[in-house]
């Protein structure tokens, strides 16, 4: 009978170990699929148009993890530089919204979003706005990233801040264009700054 019980306290002493190592296994797993930052679900949403800013992307979602997307037009940008910067400034002059192909159907259930583009004409690239103006990222933190030939972001910030007041916009990251495969120790470095790694 002694033996019994000493038996039968020693299983309920195993099943309880098991259970709370099952629940701690649980929730480290679920911590790992937010991520390791504490910063909820990240999405990685950029526009490239040479590939720069697609490069800045993947570097940091190599970093910080998260989902990555592309936001692409329905009827994309000629090759010719020419043609291109036409199109452009007839679109941001009149305010002319590009339509997207790209489709976001659960934007609610991310925390932080990363915005990336290039800078063109010294403000964002009508393709963003479009973005922008298609989604509600009020109450989201959102960390916008650009890519520039001369190193600047022009108006980028503040017209972000503008269409986006409820949102909580971090500190940018502006690459030069020409650095971008050296730019990863630059991305590290304000990824810690920003308390994301």
């Amino acid at each position: 009978m002694k033996k019994m019980r000493i038996l039968l306290r020693t299983l309920i002493a195993l099943v309880l170990f098991i259970s709370c190592n099952a629940d701690t296994t649980a929730a480290n797993t679920a911590d790992k699929n937010q991520n390791s930052t504490g910063k909820g679900k990240i999405l990685i949403v950029y526009f490239s148009h040479s590939g720069t800013t697609k490069t800045a992307a993947e570097l940091i979602q190599k970093n910080v993890g998260g989902d990555i997307l592309e936001i692409k037009l329905a009827d994309e940008y000629p090759a010719d530089y020419g043609l291109l910067t036409e199109r452009v400034q007839e679109e941001q002059d009149k305010h002319i919204l590009p339509a997207l192909s790209t489709k976001i159907d659960n934007i609610s259930t991310y925390d932080t979003i990363f915005i990336g583009h290039p800078i063109w004409r010294g403000t964002i690239p009508p393709p963003v706005l479009t973005f922008l103006s298609e989604y509600d990222l009020s109450g989201k933190t959102v960390v916008p990233f650009y890519t520039s030939e001369s190193g600047t972001f022009g108006n980028s910030v503040t017209e972000l801040k503008k269409l986006e007041p409820n949102a909580k916009v971090l500190e940018n990251l502006i690459i030069q264009a020409s650095n971008i495969n050296n730019a990863d120790n630059a991305i590290k470095e304000w990824l810690v700054k920003l308390k994301m790694l």
